[in-house]
């Protein structure tokens, strides 16, 4: 499902409202559309004054309580609708959002990185050795891994980072305006806060981390970009794993 475009900083359940409100307009109208047609008269100014003043009370009452329900009405609809374009991008577990919402915003980021030059960086991560937590604790604790990582990544991500669950064990950071260096300070921020949040669980919990940018990546394409960091993932688990590595090769 496909929902509109809204200005920034508004939802739905505000614009809902407001358009509500508008249509609470409607119901003193159309009052007066009738009864200018029951008296075959013509609604100028002066007749629609005259017919307010002879019962102003009547035409309170239908535009407050109009104003009031249609307003109601919208809030409550537009609520479910943000509730509903909301779950339609997030992860159901980790309340990250989901690969489908990453993949529109790069889309949208690599066209900005083509008109302006500015650099766009991307982490891939990987929780090191899930199916072993999996196998010990049982999908519970699988989970709970999962969900430390997506709770450090709310943490310790700036407010212009996007984190989502990329699939399976692997999540992913799109980082605009950030070289691949800086990245690697990002994912190095990452590591020490994973570190604070899963004291509690009864099994270490670490990630690997691969980093690219736009530069390294050679290509302003999702593909390569990906690729990129990919490849440096896979180099971060061949050292060892729990480590940081930039695209190629580069280790943090």
């Amino acid at each position: 499902m496909r929902f509109f475009r809204l200005p920034e900083g508004w939802t739905r359940r505000k614009a809902y409202a407001l358009l509500g409100a508008l249509l609470a307009v409607a119901s003193p109208l159309g009052l007066l559309t009738l009864r200018s047609l029951l008296a075959r008269e013509m609604p100028t100014a002066d007749w629609v004054l005259s017919e307010v003043r002879a019962d102003p009370s009547l035409f309170a009452y239908l535009s407050l309580g109009s104003f009031a329900v249609f307003v109601a009405l919208g809030r409550t609809l537009g609520k479910r609708v943000d509730a509903l374009a909301e779950a339609s991008i997030t992860d159901p577990l980790t309340r990250l959002y989901n690969r489908r919402h990453l993949n529109a915003r790069i889309v949208e980021e690599l066209a900005r990185v083509g008109r302006s030059g500015a650099p766009l960086a991307v982490l891939l991560l990987d929780v090191d050795h899930l199916k072993g937590i999996n196998d010990s604790f049982g999908h519970e604790g699988g989970d709970g891994a999962l969900l430390a990582v997506a709770e450090t990544l709310r943490r310790a991500c700036r407010r212009t980072d996007l984190p989502a669950r990329y699939g399976g064990d692997e999540l992913a950071v799109l980082l605009p305006y950030t070289t691949a260096e800086q990245g690697l300070q990002v994912a190095e921020r990452i590591r020490a806060c994973l570190r604070g949040v899963s004291k509690g669980l009864p099994f270490p919990v670490t990630v690997s981390i691969g980093v690219a940018d736009v530069t390294l990546a050679g290509s302003r394409s999702v593909e390569a970009l990906f690729e990129a960091a990919d490849g440096a993932l896979y180099a971060a688990k061949r050292a060892g794993r729990d480590r940081a590595v930039l695209a190629a090769g580069v280790n943090a």
